[in-house]
């Protein structure tokens, strides 16, 4: 009988552990979601398992932007995530999520290749975090962001380029702030349903958010992004020309004259003795052979 319940906890304590190292995706070494324990049990059990939407995932998380301007007068925003990454998160913590235990948050490292030089230089940067789902909220903490790829580290130790070199990679926590040159220590510009976690202080690497408010905002800071955008090229040109440029004047709507309103029109003239029988006629075959 003590064997049957020895067997059965080894079989959960291994499932469990095995559950906890589960790689839901990986390319080579240094890219990867699996699920991992969570740093800290302070805060209490995640909400997991939980169904939500890929699609507010993904817009949420492009909605996630900090101005990255070297000057008061200017504003140039940038994405915490580009294009591919954010598909890939949207896609593996929806799916992931769906499956987590309470006590299991998925930790990640992605990598982004931005191509200089008209494509004849690749530098490519790692960033780390953790996902977990608490009190009705996407939670996302950032450890290593923006972590250059060591490529002389990686010949050194790997002349073969076979992808055996793997980093370590701090995918931040709960309890500290992540610091150093890798930490992401940038101010997020303001969207309903996207907050900073505040704590003692305000975690600017701990992004809050609201699936079912941010998404709603997306076409609202897209419309927004654009004005800014013109605003900057409008000032651009008024630089390089010495001289403002005058706002161009909408045209009036011109009423669109439909067969039946040219045909009226038409009649009336003719009423009032403005036109001919000869161009009377004349103009109605040309109308008619518009339709």
């Amino acid at each position: 009988m003590h064997l049957i319940f020895l067997i059965i906890w080894i079989l959960i304590f291994f499932g469990d552990k095995q559950k906890a190292d589960a790689v839901l995706w990986q390319e080579g070494p240094n890219q990867y979601f699996k699920y991992a324990d969570q740093d800290t049990s302070s805060f209490g059990e995640n909400d997991h398992p939980v169904e939500l939407d890929q699609g507010a995932i993904n817009t949420a998380l492009k909605l996630l932007k900090f101005d990255k301007k070297k000057s008061s007068d200017s504003v140039a925003l940038a994405s915490v995530f580009s294009d591919e990454q954010v598909g890939l998160l949207s896609r593996i913590i929806a799916s992931g999520l769906k499956s987590a235990n309470p006590n299991k948050d998925i930790i990640f490292v992605i990598e982004r290749v931005e191509q200089k030089l008209l494509g004849l230089k690749k530098d490519s940067s790692f960033v780390a975090g953790r996902v977990f789902f608490k009190d009705g909220q996407l939670n996302l903490i950032l450890g290593d962001y923006d972590r250059v790829r060591n490529r002389g580290y990686e010949v050194a130790y790997d002349p073969t380029s076979a992808g055996i070199v793997s980093y370590s990679f701090n995918h931040g926590n709960r309890t500290k702030q992540t610091v150093g040159s890798t930490a992401f220590n940038q101010v997020i510009v303001q969207t309903p349903g996207i907050e900073n976690k505040k704590l003692k202080n305000i975690r600017r690497n701990w992004f809050v958010i609201d699936l079912g408010v941010a998404p709603k905002h997306f076409a609202d800071r897209e419309e927004e992004e654009k004005k800014m955008e013109m605003a900057k090229k409008r000032k651009e040109i008024e630089e390089i020309l010495g001289r403002p440029i005058p706002v161009a004047v909408a045209p009036q709507t011109v009423p669109v004259r439909t067969t039946e309103y040219r045909l009226n029109a038409l009649n009336n003239l003719k009423e009032k003795g403005l036109v001919t029988e000869e161009e009377y006629i004349q103009k109605r075959k040309e109308i008619l052979e518009d339709l």
